[in-house]
């Protein structure tokens, strides 16, 4: 959009937040005409504070705003603008979202399962653990994993989407070409293969941990989820648990024993009923909403069926998409009532059965 290097420039002033960019530019038209009306009449408009007013257009801000984006340009760097038809849908829907990103990779798509994966820098090897498990499970539909690229859960997040082949995008805090921690250099790469790494911030932007905070409504705002896996009673997990809250996004948080820092954090969203509690990825599914593609689903239950004892497959073949009472399944297979329930309980545990009311199960 050619009002974007205006927009980038508005964005730089100090104290020109985006919600008060955003109501500038809903009541100039542009980022452009904001700069015109402000070197024509000085005078400050109507829902303007004068000081923020009076530090628009400062000279050298504007020209060190313009040398960023000439750096954007020579080292082309993508960008989104919020007002762009495809600019993620659920940052216009927060009051502090961005206005402009920058990424390198794929352009976000317009994805309709993302969740936001964030804990601690210092988990344990079985909240990790837990982590590439989660997300195993999850891949049946197809998620988009959101992170921030940080030691710890954020990496191993990010990781676990690689290699379970899932699209996985970095939220930075920092220029987008830049890589902090510096060591995570060869997973970044790797994200802007299978995904990509956004940013707010100029090419060469200082690292400051302001930053660290302000990316947290990114990886909040983008999810329809955020799980947090571990975490202390403060910290970054915890500010984007709550500002997903906030923007009225599903929490979870997987609880642990309080003998370890490291849980704390998330004993108290769900205490607070800010998060619901997470022991089962199965249970985001159910809680979502969500089900796999029909083409997921037959290839997921091919391979499922090709690892069932001839037991298990042949209660399986007894069903159908109609119900059916378990009498008439363990008649049909040729087994006990008793026998039939608890094969029964294993194809479900497998996500291959449903049961349903009065003793009834149905194949999915």
């Amino acid at each position: 959009m050619k009002d974007s290097p205006a927009l980038f420039s508005l964005l730089s002033h100090p104290g020109i937040s985006s919600p008060i960019a955003r109501q500038l530019i809903h009541q100039f038209g542009s980022a452009e005409e904001v700069f015109n009306r402000h070197q024509k009449n000085r005078s400050v408009p109507d829902g303007v504070r004068k000081n923020l007013w009076q530090k628009i257009n400062v000279k050298n801000v504007r020209q060190k705003a313009d040398d960023n984006w000439k750096k954007f340009e020579k080292n082309k760097v993508q960008y989104m603008d919020f007002r762009d038809e495809d600019f993620p849908i659920h940052l216009n829907h927060i009051y502090d979202g961005p206005l402009l990103l920058f990424y390198k990779g794929e352009r976000f798509p317009k994805a309709t399962k993302t969740i936001s994966i964030v804990g601690t820098r210092t988990p344990t090897k079985d909240a990790l653990s837990l982590t590439e498990k989660f997300i195993d499970t999850l891949k049946i539909v197809r998620p988009i994993i959101v992170s921030g690229l940080a030691e710890g859960i954020d990496i191993c997040a990010h990781r676990a989407a690689l290699n379970a082949g899932l699209k996985t995008y970095a939220c930075l805090a920092h220029g987008v070409t830049q890589c902090y921690p510096s060591f995570h250099q060869k997973t970044k790469s790797k994200i802007e293969q299978q995904g990509g790494c956004l940013t707010e911030h100029a090419l060469d932007s200082t690292i400051h941990h302001g930053y660290f905070i302000r990316r947290t409504r990114i990886i909040a705002g983008l999810s329809h989820a955020t799980i947090v896996m571990s975490s202390r009673l403060r910290g970054g997990a915890m500010v984007t648990a709550r500002m997903a809250f906030d923007y009225n996004r599903t929490v979870f948080a997987v609880p642990g024993t309080p003998n370890y820092p490291t849980h704390l954090g998330c004993n108290q969203l769900i205490k607070r009923d800010i998060a619901h509690l997470l022991d089962n990825p199965e249970d985001v599914l159910k809680i979502m909403g969500w089900s796999p593609e029909p083409e997921d689903l037959v290839t997921r239950q091919t391979g499922l069926f090709q690892t069932l004892n001839e037991e298990q497959k042949t209660v399986l073949e007894c069903l159908n998409q109609s119900p059916k009472h378990i009498d008439l399944i363990a008649l049909e297979g040729k087994c006990p009532v008793g026998k039939a329930a608890s094969l029964l309980f294993e194809l479900e545990m497998m996500g291959l059965v449903r049961p349903m009311a009065g003793k009834h199960f149905k194949k999915c």
